[in-house]
């Protein structure tokens, strides 16, 4: 079985940081805490340099249940500690290809990038399947530094599911296939208006006689549109589909 913390040791950066460079993020580590405070999930800071939690902010349930101080003094750790033994090889799998592709992409590009995957974290008989999103916060030299780190539930219930996404410009998308260990382009099928009217008002828990009244179509249109959302899109439930736009800001 590998070791995340193992996987990890050849993008530590080695070189020395100085001092004046962390006191910098003060300013950083308190606008995540603000974002925290209005958005879903657990967020936490990796620092590549000191090979350790930057920061855990509070949360209350997707660090499997720990504390975000426990978490602090696990460390790396907390990995090993919560990710179930039958899925720490694909993970190291993910950490050691989602990295290897970013040190890859041009340094003026790389803060627009942002790794997605699931997993489940565990303590003691309860698993969760988590979609965990990596994100650079600050560069040094090229290299990565500093990896704010967030943790929500999973939108769907595909092991893995690997996506390297760039936020700015072409929005292009990667996706990893584990199976033959290689990067692929991959395309998000694109929303119509109605169908976007659809699925919002299916996050906001409206029946399908609710929507139809909303979008002024038939039940039958809306039903239709429905299947052809999830049959477009490969998932098995339309709820399922609704949480990975959501999640992949495709609304």
């Amino acid at each position: 079985m590998e070791d995340i913390a193992q996987t990890l040791q050849p993008f530590f950066i080695e070189e020395p940081i100085e001092k004046e460079e962390y006191a910098r993020l003060e300013d950083i580590i308190a606008a995540i805490k603000a974002c925290t405070h209005i958005m879903p999930g657990s967020f936490y800071i990796i620092d590549f340099h000191k090979r350790d939690f930057c920061h855990v902010f509070e949360e209350h349930f997707f660090l499997a249940g720990y504390s975000p101080q426990d978490v602090r003094r696990m460390g790396l750790d907390f990995y090993r500690k919560c990710i179930p033994e039958k899925e720490s090889n694909m993970v190291c799998a993910i950490i050691r290809a989602g990295f290897e592709r970013f040190n890859l992409l041009p340094e003026q590009t790389k803060m627009d990038y942002s790794l997605f995957c699931n997993f489940h974290l565990k303590r003691g008989n309860i698993q969760t399947l988590v979609n965990h999103r990596v994100t650079p916060l600050r560069l040094y030299h090229g290299k990565l530094w500093l990896a704010l780190c967030t943790l929500t539930p999973a939108a769907c219930n595909d092991l893995g599911r690997v996506f390297l996404h760039k936020h700015e410009g072409d929005h292009s998308t990667q996706f990893y296939d584990l199976k033959e260990g290689i990067w692929r382009e991959f395309h998000f099928v694109p929303f119509t208006d109605m169908e976007k009217r659809i699925i919002l008002c299916t996050l906001k828990g409206m029946t399908i006689p609710e929507i139809a009244t909303e979008v002024n179509r038939t039940v039958y249109a809306v039903k239709k549109a429905r299947e052809t959302l999830v049959k477009k899109s490969g998932t098995t439930r339309f709820l399922s589909l609704c949480h990975l736009a959501l999640q992949h800001q495709l609304l």
